[in-house]
């Protein structure tokens, strides 16, 4: 049940980053895409951003409730950023140049 509040956290996060407006003009906006003739890529890049949201918050965060997986689903896109901005990080620290 996690996943199905995961999944809804990042296709709200998706939704808002794609019309960078509020959840109801860009559900409008949706309706208008997904009736048009790019209709079947816009749903592709939503259903793949949407599960992979849900696979992602659930399974780096662990959330017990169904906020916190919103939250985690939600968030996803930050979280990634984060853990590969912490790896290149560590890996860059660990090469010692000469750096004058």
């Amino acid at each position: 049940m996690l996943w199905i509040f995961a999944g809804l956290g990042a296709f709200i996060n998706w939704l808002v980053g794609r019309y960078g407006t509020r959840i109801d003009q860009g559900i409008e906006h949706l309706i208008e895409e997904i009736l048009s003739e790019l209709g079947s890529r816009v749903m592709i890049q939503l259903l793949i951003f949407s599960i992979l949201g849900a696979f992602v918050g659930v399974l780096l965060i662990s959330p017990s409730t169904q906020r916190q997986a919103f939250a985690a689903g939600a968030t996803w896109t930050g979280l990634l950023g984060g853990v590969v901005t912490i790896g290149t990080k560590k890996n860059r620290s660990g090469r010692g140049g000469a750096r004058g």
